[in-house]
């Protein structure tokens, strides 16, 4: 007969990653996509990482990080929106609104071009989907990354077919390979649940991007994918790991994610340096009574950055 605790053991299992080390403490990150992305930048960047994280505002869906890559690229032009006396950038967040639509456009362009260099500075760009549904504004029949706040009558909800969201991927794989071939792309679904939009309408969501994706994936097979999803829903499912929102992991969760993710992908030197920027950060903490996940914004952050670099002799 089975002990108690090795049938509670049956219940919970590792969702299996193949070891794929190629992060250094070198790399330079950018991050792309929904709040996932920010989260798990957040963490590199609080341990003395460089990082980049979603200069247009969250996207949550891969039109919306099409399209910022095509304005980052020159491909596509900004578009701006007109109501209410007011200028709506809505492939962007809802800070991107103005009175003045010379200010805005300039204000987008100078972020765009920040942007395009900062991923030519980059060699790993990490991707997170986050959901297939979206916002169709009614005047220009356009997509948006964000409604902006403006009344529901003015969009039309819908949902992108597998085969639509397959159709981004290849132009997001064709402007990287055009703008940006050295870099490494890393694919990952977020596990943060959108309600909002129903409980089966976020299954059939995440299941669209998973279909799409592992289809995009298999066609273009140098092209990476860390399941953060599978991680979340095979290994922690259980309510005790979402925040109170039942939606967005808790930080314990977020930290488990970000700790299967430098398993797999850091290289050895990255892991004696992220252990050494642990303890630093700590100290720091200590010092200043913050909070450890609190985002580093002062000066100190390069040279906390250079003198791990010389403890580790990396330098």
């Amino acid at each position: 007969m089975n002990s108690a605790q090795s049938m509670k053991q049956s219940l919970q299992s590792d969702f299996p990653i193949t070891p794929d080390p190629f992060l250094a403490p070198n790399s330079n990150l950018f991050f792309l996509g929904s709040c996932f992305s920010d989260e798990m930048s957040q963490r590199f960047h609080n341990l003395y990482i460089p990082t980049h994280t979603n200069p247009f505002g969250t996207l949550f869906s891969p039109q919306a990080i099409r399209k910022a890559l095509e304005i980052f690229t020159k491909e596509r032009e900004i578009q701006l929106s007109y109501t209410a006396d007011t200028w709506h950038f809505l492939d962007g967040a809802n800070r991107f609104q103005h009175a003045n639509e010379t200010q805005l456009r300039h204000q987008i362009t100078q972020l765009a071009q920040w942007s395009h260099q900062a991923l030519l500075d980059s060699n790993v760009l990490f991707i997170t989907l986050g959901s297939a549904h979206y916002y169709q504004w009614n005047p220009t029949q356009e997509s948006v990354a964000n409604c902006h706040k403006i009344p529901q009558k003015e969009f039309q909800k819908a949902c992108f077919k597998p085969v639509e969201v397959e159709q981004d991927l290849q132009q997001i794989e064709t402007l990287i390979q055009k703008h940006y071939p050295h870099l490494k792309v890393v694919y990952t679904i977020s596990p943060v649940r959108h309600l909002r939009d129903g409980v089966r309408e976020n299954s059939l969501s995440k299941s669209i991007l998973k279909v799409a994706l592992n289809d995009h994936i298999a066609a273009n097979p140098h092209l990476r994918y860390f399941p953060s999803f599978e991680i979340f829903n095979e290994e922690l499912r259980d309510f005790r790991f979402f925040k109170p929102d039942l939606m967005h992991p808790n930080p314990w969760a977020t930290d488990y994610i970000f700790t299967r993710l430098i398993e797999t992908h850091a290289q050895t030197a990255l892991r004696n340096y992220l252990s050494a920027a642990e303890e630093r950060r700590k100290v720091e903490a200590h010092k200043s009574h913050t909070r450890l996940q609190q985002l580093e914004i002062d000066s100190t952050w390069d040279s906390h950055r250079e003198a791990l670099l010389k403890q580790i002799n990396l330098d």
